[in-house]
């Protein structure tokens, strides 16, 4: 019988036979037959995207940045010959804003006049935008020392750097003094001045470090003001779009090299593997730096720069995770396990020391953020505007109101009684009202600390209650808990009111919910809480009633609160719904929520705050949303809702910090833990960037 031997020796050549020659590796230009991967296919156009981008990305940077210097040598042109040495003033334009024509001002009208006109440039018209002009000459860099008294909007730039800006949203006086270093040369003052309603004016008195009062001169009538101001501002789109196209050209670079990275997930995973036990110090480096170049950086105009912004963090980063890598190698094994020791008696005791550490945490970002931006420390804490100086007015002189003959109506009566009252203890006690309301509203922000850190844990487990301390204290507007308004005390009482419920003490409910209804508005929405933890119980149990009654009496105890403030008032004014129906005084009519949010949306500046709020959330609901509790999802809705129910979105981006199940929804989210971390650096971002500034300038209402 016939035998093939050839399968059966086949993986042993014969001697001095060559090995079998493998097929020359395909060119990446003929990677697209139709027997090639598509994983090939897609790399291989990654490679080709990403170089065509970083050389046409590089080449439009080279373009921008020339256009850029182009721009700002015709501008510097025109301002080596721009100013009249010969004469004193500013030089005055009237913009005028036609129809549909937003935000392009037409310029019209120049004339000039001194940095004094206590009746505005134009007495006789009223709510009319001007930009004044004028240029300085110092004989070296110095500190200028400026006082401006005015009304309504005033905004002052220094060659182009904002050193002043307030918006009076009522006409009141502004009288500031502040501070800014200057460089020697010629440098150009810029004044936008906006006259609203009523008594308009202002007067500017600029001096050096010596304290002598500095002349301005005007410009000459020949130069084109808005062609020239145009040239800056040509220079400055350009220059960022110049660092477009550099990030566009290194994110093309990086594509395919990140897609590899991504594709080999052996590789990837071996790579995270062995950069995992120096991720602690990366991250520790990354983000301390990162809060401080925010901290500096964000308000100003060097917020776009990446280099400040994102490569120093990333550096710091590094020399974190160096750092830690050398301490973990010079460790002993009496040293490592002291750390493992040190590490348990952490994870024992976190919930001790967590909380007030996070509240610690927040106090200081605050400081340095209100002290870079020119604050004063503790003036603003405790001089904080608006309903601040209502609850030190109620806790001074506790309730008042008087009307005039055409139906206006002054007073205080709108605001709750539980915070200045407790704040009026203090007072009665000899402490100043200013520190007497900081004295309650701080110790009751650490309880809410760790009220939350509690609930969550309780609901969860640990990690979700360091992310909710995290969304907690990165709130945009999360500063109000440290002033003199009732967040912290609103904040804490809800959270407790909710332990006692999940604790099945409904009597202690009552008692926190009492004090809830007497504290905020919203408070009284907590009262929802019992009827979704409680409705399911009453509809499995035999007997319902006994349940019913826990429920009721729960609940009781927020209306309760706010029948006992409707009863003080109608002992005081004889009038029981003026703690609801007086708030139409302040212009507040009802409305269905959907359509204050989309009228809020819409509305033009100053309700933007507002706005960017609302979008925050309803993107933070989107993003995060997943199956919470009910009840949490309950109260969620119903204090987000209840601001523009109110038909207007007036101070809804602080009266939002009550509504805490959103930062539970954020903690216990299941998505990965970078975009929760992105997502509250956005909202730390506003915070820097929109929110604090405002407030710092008295804007925010």
């Amino acid at each position: 019988m016939r035998r093939d031997i050839s399968a059966k020796h086949h993986h042993s050549p014969r001697r001095g036979s060559h090995p079998p020659v493998s097929p020359p590796p395909r060119p990446w230009w003929r990677s697209w037959s139709p027997d090639t991967p598509a994983g090939d296919r897609l790399a291989s156009l990654l490679w080709i995207v990403g170089l065509v981008g970083l050389v046409l990305g590089l080449s439009l940077a080279f373009h921008f940045g020339r256009q850029a210097t182009q721009a700002d040598q015709a501008f510097q042109n025109v301002w080596q010959k721009a100013l009249d040495l010969d004469r004193e003033g500013v030089t005055f334009h009237r913009l005028r804003l036609p129809p549909g024509a937003w935000p392009n001002y037409q310029w019209s009208q120049a004339f000039e006049g001194g940095l004094e006109w206590p009746e505005g440039p134009l007495p006789g018209e009223n709510k009319y935008k001007l930009k004044a002009l004028a240029g300085l000459e110092l004989e070296a860099p110095q500190k200028l020392t400026f006082h401006l008294v005015a009304n309504d909007a005033v905004s002052m730039f220094l060659d182009g750097e904002l050193i002043f800006d307030q918006w009076r949203p009522w006409p009141g006086a502004i009288d500031a003094h502040f501070t800014t270093e200057a460089p020697a040369g010629r440098l150009l003052l810029e004044i936008d001045y906006v006259r609203v309603r009523g008594h308009g004016g202002l007067t500017l008195d600029i001096r050096d470090q010596a304290g002598r009062q500095l002349v301005v001169h005007p410009l000459r009538p020949e130069v084109d003001a808005p062609a020239w101001l145009q040239l800056r501002t040509q220079r400055t789109d350009l220059k960022k779009r110049q660092r477009i196209s550099l990030a566009l050209a290194l994110l093309l670079a990086l594509a395919p090299l990140s897609y590899m990275l991504l594709r080999h997930g052996q590789d990837l995973a071996r790579l995270g593997r062995g950069l995992a036990p120096w991720t602690k110090g990366f991250w520790l480096g990354f983000w301390l730096l990162m809060l401080r170049q925010m901290i500096l950086y964000l308000p100003s105009d060097e917020g776009d720069d990446l280099i400040l912004m994102l490569a120093a963090p990333l550096a710091a980063g590094l020399a974190g995770a160096l750092v830690q890598a050398a301490v973990q190698a010079g460790l002993s094994p009496r040293g490592q396990v002291r750390v493992r020791r040190l590490k348990r008696w952490w994870l024992n005791h976190e919930a001790w020391f967590l909380p007030g550490l996070a509240f610690l945490g927040l106090v200081v970002f605050y400081h340095l953020a209100i002290t870079a931006q020119g604050g004063i420390l503790p003036h603003h804490y405790l001089e904080a505007p608006w309903d601040a100086r209502q609850y030190k007015d109620i806790a001074t002189n506790w309730y008042w109101m008087r009307r005039n003959d055409l139906g206006g109506v002054w007073g205080n009566y709108a605001w709750h009684p539980l915070f200045p009252a407790l704040a009026r203890g203090l007072i009665l006690l000899g402490v100043a009202p200013s520190w007497a309301l900081l004295l309650v509203a701080w110790p009751m922000a650490i309880v809410a600390f760790y009220l939350l850190h509690r609930v969550a844990r309780r609901l969860w487990d640990a990690r979700t209650a360091r992310w909710a301390l995290l969304a907690l204290a990165c709130y945009p507007c999360a500063w109000y808990l440290l002033i003199g308004y009732p967040y912290s005390t609103a904040l804490a009482l809800g959270l407790a009111y909710y332990l006692a419920l999940h604790a099945e003490r409904y009597g202690l409910a009552c008692v926190f919910g009492y004090f809830l209804g007497m504290t905020y508005p919203t408070g009284v929405l907590c009262g929802i809480l019992p009827l979704f933890m409680l409705a399911p119980r009453v509809a499995r149990a035999d007997n319902p009633w006994p349940e019913v009654g826990r429920m009721l009496l729960a609940g009781a105890g927020p209306a309760l609160g706010l029948m006992t403030f409707c009863l003080h008032h109608w002992w005081l004014f004889n009038d029981f719904w003026l703690p609801i129906s007086g708030h139409a005084n302040w212009g507040r009519h009802p409305n269905w929520p959907w359509l204050g949010i989309i009228e809020g949306i819409l509305a033009e500046p100053p309700h933007y705050p507002e706005a960017i709020n609302v979008l925050l959330i309803i993107v933070t609901l989107l993003v995060f949303g997943h199956r919470l509790r009910a009840e949490l999802w309950a109260l969620l809705l119903a204090v987000w809702l209840c601001g523009p129910a109110t038909g207007d979105l007036e101070s809804v981006y602080r009266q939002n910090i009550l509504v805490w199940p959103l930062f539970l929804l954020v903690a216990a989210s299941s998505r990965p833990r970078w975009l929760k971390a992105a997502w509250l650096w956005l909202w730390l971002y506003f915070a820097i960037r929109w929110y604090l500034p405002l407030w710092l300038a008295g804007d925010l209402v």
